[in-house]
């Protein structure tokens, strides 16, 4: 009955608020359109009187008819934190309550945060001298309408931010009330952090291209850009650093919410992601650059050297925020698994760490292999698809997957001669952790589903030709790439089969049939020491005893 009740009020509470939330942005709207028209004495929106008395009745209907809605539901879902401590406890730990405040959050902060960047945007266009408008709406109406959704929709997100707060504040959480606004806070850090790459990112180009003086950035192309890559960067910079310096801080605390912080899993795949996806991103623009170099060694293309110079120089620019804040990130999964006291963290997080980025070289060493030895195929056998290219467009092709497959196995060598390395040290912990397994797993199992795929192609193409459906050359360009990718992922897969068995053979043989684990068992002096004892063994897992020391 009391999740039913839950579900009614929160649905209505949202539902009401939501209605509410556009009839006072767009009577604010209203509102500042008249003031401005009365400041400035031209008309915003050029539209007859009773269009705007029409506007004017909708919107204020909407709010005076959801405020009172809202008001009396929400009071309701207050009062349910009322009655006693510990019914006030169990709804602020309810998963209604919980993913209700998460949802508002959310949707609240991606209102408000899209209008503060596009008034940033329009800000740094005015500064700059950028006459164009970034849209068709006319500048006035975009500048009052993007600032009404702010005030409203940023006044609800600050309040429901100050109620998620105080709910944290007043006592312990748990479950859905716990880790689901958790989930908003890392969703609003990691929007802010991809709006600031972007940001710097387009600043990066704009300089790149301005030093060298090449591209098709004109004097107002490149203010237009300058304002979006500033707009985003300070915004994305603002957004980023209020929720992740809000973790951080939370993380420093003390009490629950500290230890909860220093051991959620969203936080520790957050960090993790941005770990992965900063050394795909960056090996994905060294590769890039590296195959313009090849395109210029090759003759492929034209331009002159300062042209080719920025095609090199300019991916891996625009990368480095994104590999410096690849960087960042790993600090500090290090720094924070140090706080942590159990034993051998620091390595797990280390050899986590060593295995994602391993996993990230090999797709990239994969897949360029792949499509190079499919176009050599193509090339060497007389396929079609190679005889009817223009020579620059296949070398083009070559140079673009030979840099691929070169700068992803670097970076898969090196990751896995560290791998290596640790083996060497300590073979039992590094062959039987669980990153390592994760990773042999996923390669088994992306290899396998390659493999199904390609032999797949390949003998559908070679039905057709046995049929007569297709020639000879024609089923060479046909299964060209489809027997690039079974070379690739069978000698993936054998490998990496050797690789589990060898793992699986060695700590059978080195770990002890038993290990020994001493436990310390506090009981309040009221407690039957055995009884606690007989509860505790009725819990074990299978092949698990437990015995008292005498």
């Amino acid at each position: 009955m009391l999740v039913a009740r839950r579900l009614y009020l929160y649905f209505v509470a949202g539902v009401s608020l939501a209605v509410l939330a556009t009839g006072l942005v767009n009577l604010l709207e209203l509102g500042l359109q008249v003031i401005w028209e009365a400041l400035t004495g031209s008309q915003v929106i050029v539209q007859p009187p009773d269009a705007v008395r029409r506007e004017l009745s909708l919107y204020s209907a909407l709010t005076a008819v959801a405020l009172p809605i809202w008001l009396l539901h929400w009071w309701l879902t207050e009062r349910l934190l009322t009655p006693t401590r510990a019914e006030a406890e169990v709804e602020r730990r309810s998963l209604i309550r919980g993913l209700y405040l998460a949802l508002l959050l959310l949707v609240a902060f991606l209102f408000w945060a899209n209008a503060a960047l596009d008034l940033l945007q329009r800000a740094f266009a005015a500064i700059l001298d950028v006459s164009e408008p970034f849209t068709a709406q006319p500048v006035a109406e975009s500048i009052i309408g993007q600032l009404a959704m702010l005030l409203v929709l940023g006044g609800t997100w600050i309040y429901h931010a100050w109620i998620v707060l105080r709910d944290r504040r007043v006592g312990t959480l748990s479950g859905g009330a716990d880790w689901l606004p958790r989930l908003y806070l890392y969703v609003g850090a990691a929007f802010g952090l991809v709006t600031l790459l972007v940001g710097a990112s387009q600043l990066i180009q704009a300089l790149v291209d301005a030093l060298f003086g090449v591209g098709e950035v004109v004097a107002g192309d490149l203010r237009r850009t300058l304002a979006q890559g500033a707009a985003q960067l300070l915004g994305g910079f603002v957004v980023w650093s209020l929720h992740w310096g809000y973790s951080l801080g939370l993380r420093g605390q003390q009490d629950w919410r500290g230890e909860h912080e220093r051991r959620s899993l969203l936080r520790w795949v957050y960090l993790y992601l941005g770990v992965f996806a900063g050394v795909a991103l960056t090996l994905g623009a060294l590769a890039v650059s590296l195959a313009e170099l090849f395109r210029w060694a090759l003759g492929v293309g034209v331009g002159d050297t300062s042209q080719r110079l920025r095609d090199i120089v300019e991916p891996p620019a625009q990368m480095l925020p994104v590999t410096l804040l690849w960087l960042y990130h790993r600090r500090q999964i290090h720094h924070e698994a140090e706080s942590i006291p159990e034993a051998g963290w620091r390595v797990s997080v280390g050899r986590l760490i060593g295995y994602l980025s391993a996993l990230a070289g090999l797709a990239f060493a994969s897949a360029g292999l792949a499509l190079l030895l499919g176009l050599l195929f193509d090339l060497l056998l007389g396929g079609n698809r190679v005889a009817v290219l223009p020579p620059d467009l296949w070398r083009d092709e070559i140079s673009g997957y030979a840099a691929v497959t070169l700068v992803g196995g670097l970076a898969w060598l090196w990751y896995w001669y560290a791998a290596l390395r640790r083996m060497a040290a300590d073979p039992v912990a590094e062959r039987a952790s669980l990153s390592r397994r994760a990773y042999l797993y996923i390669v088994l199992a992306a290899t396998i589903v390659g493999l199904l795929g390609s032999l797949a192609v390949v003998l559908y193409r070679f039905l057709g030709w046995v049929l007569g459906i297709t020639g000879g050359a024609s089923l060479i360009s046909d299964i060209s790439v489809a027997l690039g990718v079974v070379i690739v992922a069978g000698l993936l897969l054998a490998y990496h089969v050797l690789t589990l068995r060898q793992d699986l053979r060695e700590v059978a043989e080195r770990l002890p049939a038993e290990r020994t684990v001493r436990l310390t068992l506090r009981l309040p002096n009221d407690v039957d020491p055995e009884q606690a004892v007989e509860e505790l063994r009725r819990h074990l897992p299978p092949g698990v005893e437990l015995e008292v020391a005498r």
